[in-house]
């Protein structure tokens, strides 16, 4: 069995590295999304906070998945057509999810303003 070089070392720790990273920023905006959702449900209970919470909703989730492909992606990885597929069946997932909550999101704005 060979051993690694140098340059093999620290391309996997350059690897592990972005790995860590790209995770932290995903736990990241997952705490933020649930915070927005709590404070658009619960905390203020005001129509302008509702609309602030929605629109946050509406331009955050499509960044993100810009950011994702375009920033925390390797050249490797666009170039791979199984990591594509993979990449692009969680984002066609994930903006699933995003429609939703932006629905719950206009939901409680258009609730808030219908109670008064």
């Amino acid at each position: 069995m060979e051993s690694k070089t140098a340059e093999q070392e620290e391309a996997a720790a350059r690897e592990a590295r972005r790995i860590r990273r790209n995770k932290m920023i995903t736990a990241i905006a997952i705490v933020l999304s649930l915070g927005l959702t709590y404070v658009s449900f619960f905390a203020w209970n005001t129509s302008q906070a509702k609309a602030w919470a929605a629109a946050l909703w509406a331009v955050g989730p499509p960044s993100w998945f810009w950011i994702e492909y375009a920033f925390m992606t390797t050249e490797a990885e666009k170039s791979s057509k199984d990591f594509r597929d993979r990449l692009k069946f969680a984002q066609d997932s994930a903006s699933k999810i995003w429609l939703a909550f932006g629905g719950l999101f206009t939901a409680s704005y258009f609730e808030s303003l219908l109670s008064k």
